[in-house]
C-alpha cells in the first residue's frame, strides 16, 4: 500500500487513509511500515516525505510487538532502519536548505528538516526505543548486564529505614522479571553469558 500512495508527485490521499487504519487497527505490523517507509528515497517529494513523517508519528512512540522472538527482533531491526532513513532525510533537507540559503531563495527543506527533527527527537526520547536499538545493534548482552547490575544493587543497603528496603524490593521484583521476559523472549544463554 505504502508503495502504491508514493506512485505521482505527491501521495494518495485514499490509499494513505486505508494505511492509516490498517496501522491503527493493527492490521499489518509496525516493523513491516516501519521497513517500507526505510525504502523510501526520493527526498525531494516533499509531500511524500512529510507524509511519511506523519505516518511515522501514529505508531513510533508507542512501539510494541507481542509475538515470536523473530518477529521482535524483526521489529527491532525495521526501527534501525527507520531511523537510517530518517537521517537520511535529514541530511537532504539540511542540504536543501543549504542550497537554497545559498541562491537566495526562500528555504525549501526548512519545514522536512523541522519535521524530521521533531520525529527524531520523539523517537529517540522513548526509552523502551533505545532498548530496541540496543537489541538491534546486538548490545542486548550488555542490556542484560545492566539488569543483572541493578538486580544485585538491591541486596546491598542497610536495613535501618523500612522505605529503602521497599524500593529496593521493587527494583529486584522489576529487573528480576525484567530478566525472566528477556530470557524467555531471546534464550537463557544471553543471562547466562553475561552473569559469568
Amino acid at each position: 500500500l505504502l508503495e502504491q500512495a508514493m506512485i505521482g508527485p505527491s501521495p494518495n490521499p485514499l490509499i494513505l487513509s486505508y494505511l492509516k487504519y490498517a496501522i491503527s487497527s493493527q492490521m499489518v505490523s509496525y516493523s513491516s511500515v516501519l521497513t517500507a517507509i526505510s525504502k523510501f528515497d526520493d527526498f525531494s517529494r516533499d509531500l511524500c516525505v512529510q507524509a511519511l513523517l506523519d505516518i511515522m508519528d501514529m505508531f513510533c512512540d508507542r512501539l510494541s510487538c507481542h509475538g515470536k522472538a523473530e518477529e521482535c527482533i524483526g521489529l527491532c531491526r525495521a526501527l534501525l532502519s527507520a531511523l537510517h532513513w530518517l537521517l537520511r532525510c535529514t541530511a537532504a533537507s539540511a542540504e536543501r536548505l543549504r542550497e537554497g540559503l545559498e541562491a537566495g531563495t526562500p528555504a525549501a527543506g526548512e519545514k522536512q528538516l523541522a519535521m524530521c527533527l521533531q520525529r527524531l527527537e520523539k523517537t529517540l526520547s522513548s526509552t523502551k526505543n533505545r532498548a530496541l536499538l540496543h537489541i538491534a545493534t546486538g548490545k542486548l548482552k550488555s542490556f542484560a548486564r545492566k539488569f543483572i547490575n541493578l538486580n544485585e544493587f538491591t541486596t546491598y543497603g542497610s536495613e535501618e529505614s523500612t522505605k529503602p528496603a521497599s524500593v529496593r524490593a521493587l527494583l529486584f521484583d522489576i529487573s528480576f522479571l525484567m530478566l525472566c521476559h528477556v530470557a524467555q523472549t531471546y534464550g537463557s544463554e544471553v543471562i547466562l553469558s553475561e552473569s559469568r
